[in-house]
């Protein structure tokens, strides 16, 4: 049995050779956590002159990336910024982007590579250094988000008081984030900034194109297969202990993986090329199909339903699963929303999951359509007026997708000024919208209330709004009075529309 290789020059290295050394790499790579959490341990003790040590500096900013909602990744950043200090304290932030590059997003990686010149900005100018430095910096893609890292997180955790979590709540966050490097080798690849500058981040010209003409992308990878796993498992382990997910409104508000998913920087990246820098993250839903089931999803647009003064607005469909054509994916009809809302019809077929079986009036040709296969951890986006639909699972293995509506801040409810949403990136300078609370814990009992009371008005405008269409197309105008009359004191069922 091979101990040890026999070459003194890697070019004389021979494929039995390094088939030997292939596990022994795998293994230090696994033990990578370890080092990291080695690292942060090591900055215990001295405080140099602050009120608390770099260990406590760096729980605390952790602590409060998590409770501010940031994902896993990014807490896991604010976490580790300052471990390059025990190698090389003058420039440990490029140590530490380049230790974790292979593991997180390229915007995370850009704001950790900077966040101690931007830093810079609340101590530079008390000691003859120019605090402004930051902004040569102005135009770049990530500049607020580094500004944001370092306002929120960084310069304000010297708190000694300040309720900050332990080390062993974060240690097992760190494992998930770095279990293995979700972008492959397109870490080691420095994107030109003209470059990235023709992308516009996430979605290159040519994505943002198909996006205008066809109605949606796909697909755009967010997290790698075992991190979907991690959230997948998540899922169902809570879904044993509080009963199916499937179509629960808004569980951004009850798990904290959904919220973490809702506030991953890529996916963020990729919406901000459709409705620019300001994103309210507006409704959320697990969508399940169960294996060898007949029920499906007729063809349909959303916007028909929701009651919105715009369509501002991009649908974010996360595969927590595999999704094939034989377990259920959705179908689209390219271009299907440049020609806007489409008459409807009840059908109130028995496996329709919606809940009138609802349907478009005009028949789709099949051959038109495409189907949005994925990956899990994978994601496909699309618009409000699309038409599409999914067909039955025949597979022996559950299809699991968790739907994200995202909105500009000046889009309306119509029907209500008591509608929440979360700000999930940018600036909210309309207010159309009651500010959502952070989920910090799975099903607390305060988020299981206001998740009740948004379940229940999003109910009523859905009922509203399904009224209104269906007056709109077979009702005469001199019955709507009455009708309204009658309303009033009439409870209807309302119909989620996700696929």
């Amino acid at each position: 049995m091979m101990e040890t290789v026999s070459f003194t020059r890697m070019e004389d290295g021979t494929e039995e050779e390094y088939t030997f050394l292939e596990p022994l790499n795998t293994k230090c790579s696994n033990d990578l956590a370890d080092r990291l959490m080695g690292f942060l341990k090591q900055m215990q003790g001295d405080r140099l002159g602050y009120q608390i040590d770099r260990y406590e500096h760096s729980l605390q900013s952790a602590t409060r990336a998590e409770r501010d909602g940031a994902d896993e990744e990014t807490v896991v950043c604010a976490l580790l910024h300052d471990i390059g200090d025990v190698l090389s304290p003058d420039n440990h932030s490029q140590v530490v982007a380049s230790i974790l590059q292979p593991y997180i997003s390229e915007r995370n990686y850009w704001v950790l590579k900077h966040h101690g010149l931007f830093q810079g900005y609340y101590y530079f100018h008390h000691i003859n250094k120019d605090r402004n430095i930051r902004d040569k910096f102005k135009d770049h893609q990530f500049y607020q988000a580094c500004v944001d890292f370092c306002y929120q997180w960084d310069q304000c955790s010297f708190d000694p008081d300040y309720d900050t979590l332990p080390i062993e709540h974060f240690d097992p966050i760190v494992r998930r984030v770095i279990s293995e490097p979700w972008n492959h080798f397109d870490w080691w690849r420095e994107t030109d900034p003209a470059e990235r500058k023709k992308m516009k981040q996430q979605l290159s010209q040519a994505d943002q194109e198909q996006y205008l003409r066809d109605g949606f992308f796909f697909p755009l990878r967010i997290f790698s297969t075992k991190k979907a796993v991690c959230h997948r498992e998540q899922l169902e382990n809570l879904e044993v202990l509080h009963g199916s997910m499937h179509y629960k409104v808004k569980p951004h508000l009850l798990l904290k993986s959904a919220a973490e998913i809702a506030n991953n920087s890529v996916l963020l990246d990729a919406v901000e090329c459709i409705l620019g820098p300001d994103i309210m993250l507006w409704d959320s839903a697990y969508v399940i199909k169960e294996p060898n089931n007949t029920k499906y999803v007729s063809w349909h647009q959303d916007l028909t339903y929701w009651g919105l003064d715009s369509d501002e607005l991009v649908t974010a469909w996360v595969a927590l699963s595999s999704v094939t054509t034989q377990n259920g994916c959705m179908k689209m009809l390219p271009g299907s929303h440049h020609k806007g809302k489409k008459h409807h019809r009840s059908t109130y077929n028995k496996d329709n999951i919606l809940h009138r079986g609802q349907e478009l009036s005009a028949e789709i040709d099949d051959e038109q359509t495409v189907g949005l296969e994925l990956e899990a951890g994978e994601v496909s986006l699309h618009h409000g007026w699309v038409a599409h639909a999914s067909h039955p699972n025949f597979s022996e293995e559950r299809r699991i997708g968790l739907t994200l509506q995202y909105l500009a801040p000046s889009v309306r409810q119509k029907h209500t000024d008591l509608e929440s949403a979360t700000l999930v990136r940018g600036e909210d300078r309309y207010g159309n919208f009651r500010p959502e609370p952070i989920c910090t814990e799975d099903f607390a009992p305060e988020m299981l209330r206001f998740q009740e009371e948004v379940e229940r008005l999003k109910h009523e405008v859905y009922d509203a709004n399904w009224t209104k269409f269906t007056l709109h197309f077979i009702i005469k105008p001199q019955w709507i009075q009455l009708f309204k009359s009658w309303k009033s004191t009439t409870t209807l069922q309302c119909s989620l529309n996700v696929c």
